[in-house]
């Protein structure tokens, strides 16, 4: 997983990983964590595999107070 970071409006640090940055793709996921975990959850690790196996990337990211965010 490729780690980056977004800036939001109001100048919050949102931590962000994507299945492979040079993945020769036009299709994309982006998957959101549920209450109280984070985008390393075993659920989007496993979905961030199975994408990639029909060449599809998963962008996920920690909501603000989840996770690096």
């Amino acid at each position: 997983m490729d780690k980056f970071e977004l800036e939001s409006k109001a100048g919050y640090k949102i931590k962000c990983q994507m299945t492979d940055i040079n993945m020769k793709t036009s299709k994309y996921v982006i998957g959101c964590h549920g209450f109280g975990s984070d985008k390393n959850s075993s659920t989007l690790i496993e979905l961030s595999k199975e994408l990639e196996k029909i060449n599809i990337c998963l962008t996920s990211f920690d909501f603000m107070g989840h996770g690096e965010s």
